[in-house]
């Protein structure tokens, strides 16, 4: 297992999309099933690969940049669920598969939960990494800010200097804690990064999704469903198991001695124990 895993396969997929974007995706592994993975905020579709010791010899798992991250190319700015379907149908004729799986990190995993809202027909598997959506502690929900108050703060950031002495004097005081204070300058210090922070803001307003149909879909169907939560994370707190559950009532939890950044090297021996339980249960 270990050297089948080191010498995984990889390419660079080029999907194109609506207008002049196109997607890229990484594919790698070599296994019989599709998985279809969505990054977190600030990552990669690259970020998936540290899984592939666990992931690669059973799935050929797409791992997606998402608009303004990676190299997916995105001149026309914002994102919406439709752009995610479509992608979704290129890769499924790729593959030639009917059903696959779909994965999601923080707030990629926001994007999968809308996408199981109604299309959940043709998924046969479920992968929540720290999933937003569920519990997110406020300052980083991206759904819940007014559009014309996004569209404010975008206008305001492009003269930053200010905000950013409001961010040290709130941190000196105490006011927020350290891992706010550099999750903010991480994603707002250059032009570029507030660009894509607004772009994506804006963006997330189409992916909401109601936890009442999910549940009611979701009573009907076996799907085998898995959620990695970290304990020490910030972002969404462990306790977020229990909404969770309380929506997909079949979703085994997996709690990490990690924080937010779930998706590390450590987590493959947990993912493998995860698939073989359920392998010798079928």
């Amino acid at each position: 297992m270990q050297n089948s895993a080191l010498q995984f396969s990889r390419k660079r997929l080029d999907i194109p999309a609506r207008d002049e974007n196109v997607w890229s995706v990484t594919a790698f592994g070599s296994g019989d099933r599709c998985m279809i993975a969505f990054h977190g905020f600030a990552d990669r579709g690259s970020l998936w690969e540290t899984l592939a010791p666990s992931l690669a010899e059973r799935y050929t798992v797409y791992a997606v940049d998402l608009p303004h991250h990676g190299q997916t190319n995105w001149p026309t700015g914002t994102f919406d669920p439709d752009d995610i379907r479509g992608l979704i149908a290129s890769l499924k004729v790729h593959h030639g598969a009917d059903r696959y799986a779909i994965a999601g990190y923080s707030l990629g995993g926001r994007i999968v939960q809308h996408i199981i809202e109604r299309d959940y027909r043709d998924i046969d598997e479920l992968w929540l990494f720290a999933s937003d959506g569920i519990s997110t502690l406020g300052v980083y929900d991206m759904t819940r800010l007014p559009l014309w108050l996004r569209r404010l703060g975008q206008v305001a950031l492009k003269r930053p200097t200010w905000f950013f002495l409001i961010l040290k004097a709130a941190r000196k005081l105490r006011i927020i804690t350290q891992f706010i204070y550099d999750f903010t300058y991480n994603h707002l210090h250059t032009e570029e990064r507030r660009q894509r922070l607004f772009n994506v803001w804006i963006s997330m307003r189409s992916f909401e999704f109601s936890k009442t149909k999910i549940k009611a879909a979701f009573s009907r169907l076996d799907i085998p469903t898995v959620a990695f939560f970290g304990k020490r994370d910030e972002v969404i707190p462990p306790c977020a198991a229990e909404e969770l559950q309380s929506y997909i009532e079949h979703t085994e939890v997996i709690i990490v001695e990690d924080g937010h950044q779930l998706i590390q090297p450590e987590l493959n021996p947990l993912v493998l124990e995860y698939l073989e339980a359920r392998t010798h249960a079928s």
